[in-house]
């Protein structure tokens, strides 16, 4: 803090299991904390659109890539998921609370139907891996790792082998 920069402090009250007790807090850090997430959410955003051209946007705009519909409701819920973010940590920075409290409720509509969307969509990723073997090969891997016993109980539990390629 630079010598011609003052905090200035407004009384509080304290909300807390000391009701009653009144004290000053500093203005100018209170104010500084909705920039950081206002921020920091800019800076998610920009990471993850930028993280997606070359594997859903370019194709979705060529018409090479072979996207399921369920694919494009995906990313639509996400990106609306971060694009709210953005716009709610805007309203806090900016003091807008109550229209912050107002828009919060779409925001957990949204993140309900995120849910489903990301399990279906990690269903789906699997799909190839587990008619391949690779994911049975995984599980594997991490059993042998977590299970100090696990040459025993492969002997009492049957898993399928992993497909020869013909």
């Amino acid at each position: 803090m630079t010598g011609d920069q003052k905090i200035s402090t407004e009384r509080v009250e304290s909300r807390g299991p000391s009701r009653g007790i009144v004290g000053t807090a500093p203005t100018a850090a209170r104010s500084e904390r909705p920039q950081f997430f206002a921020r920091t959410a800019l800076v998610m955003t920009v990471i993850v659109v930028l993280s997606f051209p070359v594997t859903y946007f370019f194709p979705v705009a060529t018409g090479s890539g072979k996207f399921h519909t369920l694919h494009h409701v995906h990313s639509l819920a996400f990106f609306a998921w971060f694009g709210l973010y953005v716009w709610q940590t805007q309203l806090v920075a900016r003091g807008q609370i109550a229209r912050h409290r107002e828009i919060g409720l779409a925001g957990s509509a949204l993140t309900g139907a995120m849910i489903p969307l990301g399990y279906w969509m990690a269903q789906r990723g699997a799909l190839p891996r587990r008619a391949s073997g690779y994911a049975l090969d995984i599980a594997r891997a991490r059993l042998r790792r977590v299970l100090p016993g696990y040459r025993v109980l492969s002997r009492h539990v049957s898993l399928p082998d992993r497909p020869r390629p013909v």
